[in-house]
């Protein structure tokens, strides 16, 4: 979810310098304003959603991540651990 949280709000910088700066300076000061704001909002986003992430318990249990934005991944059962050794699987 976080990489998702952090591309929206590029793209939102991206669109608000261009919308912003758009005919009024020169072509090369707009894309260096808009990778700017793009990679500014990117990394704000990012930050406020992992601090969000941190404080609310109940936004990681809905997301099953842990409070670093991982997500929690249970092992899966091992189906022959529970078989005892005298017994035979038919299958």
């Amino acid at each position: 979810m976080t990489p998702i949280v952090a591309w929206a709000a590029s793209f939102l910088g991206a669109w608000l310098a261009a919308l912003l700066t758009s005919r009024t300076t020169p072509l090369s000061l707009r894309l260096a304003l808009l990778a700017l704001t793009a990679v500014a909002f990117g990394v704000g986003a990012t930050r406020f959603w992992l601090r969000l992430l941190r404080r609310s318990p109940h936004l990681q249990e809905a997301l099953a991540v842990h409070s670093d934005g991982t997500r929690i991944v249970e092992e899966p059962l091992d189906d022959t651990a529970t078989v005892d050794a005298g017994e035979v699987d038919p299958a």
